[in-house]
């Protein structure tokens, strides 16, 4: 729905901006589909994040797929639950990483997204989940 306040959008909202390419490689228009799922960065973060999970390759060509995803996976309810957790953490970790890119001058790298979404994931899942006897290595292996 374009709420995201991606480059794009700000533009389109004549909201000046220097560019509307994406920070991260500068490959293409920043936009939430962009930003999320189609640039090299979001996409080789959501390669990871899949093995991590132990699920198929994600791959998503518009954001409304990708945050139903976790409706498929081969689990039971509970870790679609988290599943889905993790995928919102993800897109939340991807846009503060494009944030830090821009207004902070600060390089992002895929390890470092990779290792902010199994933090922030890991302490909400815990703290706010029938999960709360998770430990951090059964997190890291993704086994409970």
């Amino acid at each position: 729905m374009d709420r995201i306040p991606t480059r794009e959008v700000l533009a389109f909202r004549n909201i000046p901006v220097n560019t509307t390419i994406c920070p991260f490689y500068e490959e293409g228009p920043e936009n939430a589909n962009h930003l999320l799922l189609l640039c090299q960065m979001a996409n080789r973060v959501w390669q990871c994040i899949g093995s991590w999970c132990k699920i198929p390759p994600i791959s998503a060509f518009v954001v409304r797929d990708l945050l139903i995803m976790h409706k498929t996976a081969p689990f039971c309810n509970k870790k679609k639950k988290v599943l889905q957790g993790i995928i919102m953490t993800t897109c939340w970790c991807i846009w503060k990483a494009r944030n830090q890119t821009i207004f902070e001058n600060k390089e992002s790298s895929v390890d470092k997204v990779i290792n902010d979404v199994k933090l922030l994931a890991y302490l909400w899942i815990k703290n706010r989940s029938p999960f709360n006897g998770l430990s951090w290595r059964d997190w890291c292996n993704f086994s409970f």
